[in-house]
This record gives structure tokens, C-alpha cells and sequence, in this order.
């Protein structure tokens, strides 16, 4: 079951879907580029001249910076809830699939410089002059996806049908988010062992499980 193709009621920023050969190449350098040199300081020029393409054809794809970035953040957003959804829909015990899922989440995000950059990105002293709010609408599409998989959980029985699925997903999401924003003191992303004892003993008995 693809939840991703699910979520119709809470979308990322509309744009049309890149699906040609050269609009993914320049996707895939805008990433490289915006999470090595961060998204304010990078000029579509940058992203061109890492692309291998002139800069008229990135606007021929995408009309300027804003949409760039939007279809980045989503290229990328989309890859990382592919991951989680692969890793909870595997079978087992609850609290170990939530475990795998969440650790695989933090791990991919910490490895990730791009995520902090997309989430930082509309807070700036100019986000609210230019209208950015991408970093809010992304939050509440990703608490979106994660309630409706424990509701998913719920219908099998992996999860108890009392979980506020909402108020949890909610809860996991703004964690995983100031662990993005904050870098983390007391735990080590890149011990995998460290990071699935700190989802096994402070996050899954949330759930309940």
C-alpha cells in the first residue's frame, strides 16, 4: 500500500512534477549545491553550472529560485517518507518497527544538510516579506503521513485503537524536527545502536506498544 499516493487532504506546495531527464538532473545538483552551500547563499547560476547546463535552461524548467527550491524540498521529502513507510511496513512486533522507522528517519536526517536548510529556510527576517511558509505546510504534510500509517497500524491490530494518532504523530514529528533545526548533545546520530535505544526507551512508549 503506496500512502504516499494517499495523501490528497494536506499536500507540499503545488508545483508540477519533474519528468524529464535534464529537470532531474538539475533537482539532483540544486540538492548537492543547497546542502553544501545553503540555500540563501546559492544562485540558480550555482545550481547551473553544477548541473553541467546553462542557466536559461534551468529557468526553461523551473520559472526561478522559489520553484527550484519547492521542488527540491519535495523531491527529497518524498525520498525520506518512502524509506520510513518501507521500514514500518515490514513484519514484527510493533514497538520494533517503530524503532527501524524512526531511527532510519533521524539517521537520514542528520546525514542529510539539506533538511535543515528547507526547514530554516522560511524563518529568515525576510520570509515573511516574500510569503514563505514551506516550512510549516511541509511539517503538517509529514505529521499527515505519519497518523495516517498508525492509523493503518491500528486497522491490523500493531497499534492499540485508543492511540491519539494525531496528537503522537504530531508529538514524534516536532521532536524529529528540533533534533534537524539542533544539533543533538546526548545522543550520537551516527551510532545506529545509540539512536534505536534512544527511540526504544523515550518514543515508543508513546505509542503504547
Amino acid at each position: 500500500m503506496n500512502v504516499l499516493g494517499d495523501l490528497d487532504s494536506v499536500q507540499p506546495p503545488a508545483v508540477e512534477p519533474v519528468t524529464d531527464l535534464i529537470g532531474n538532473r538539475i533537482l539532483a545538483a540544486a540538492s548537492e549545491q543547497f546542502g553544501a552551500q545553503g540555500i540563501r547563499k546559492s544562485s540558480v547560476e550555482d545550481v547551473a553550472r553544477r548541473a553541467g547546463v546553462s542557466r536559461i535552461t534551468v529557468y526553461r524548467r523551473f520559472k526561478n529560485k522559489d520553484v527550484l527550491i519547492e521542488q527540491v524540498i519535495i523531491r527529497e521529502l518524498q525520498k525520506l517518507m518512502t524509506g520510513f513507510e518501507d521500514a514500518v511496513s515490514k513484519p514484527g512486533k510493533a514497538a520494533d518497527v517503530v524503532v527501524d522507522g524512526v531511527a532510519i528517519i533521524l539517521r537520514s536526517i542528520n546525514g542529510n544538510p539539506l533538511y535543515k536548510e528547507a526547514l530554516l529556510w522560511g524563518q529568515g527576517p525576510d520570509a515573511e516579506v516574500q510569503g514563505r511558509s514551506y516550512d510549516e505546510s511541509i511539517i503538517v504534510f509529514v505529521i499527515d503521513f505519519v497518523a495516517r500509517l498508525m492509523r493503518r497500524e491500528q486497522e491490523t491490530l500493531r497499534l492499540a485503537a485508543d492511540l491519539e494518532v494525531d496528537v503522537v504523530a504530531e508529538l514524534l514529528v516536532r521532536l524529529t524536527v528540533s533534533f534537524v533545526i539542533t544539533p543533538a548533545i546526548k545522543v550520537d546520530f551516527n551510532d545506529e545502536a545509540e539512536v534505536q535505544g534512544m527511540v526504544a526507551k523515550y518514543l515508543v512508549p508513546m505509542l503504547g506498544v
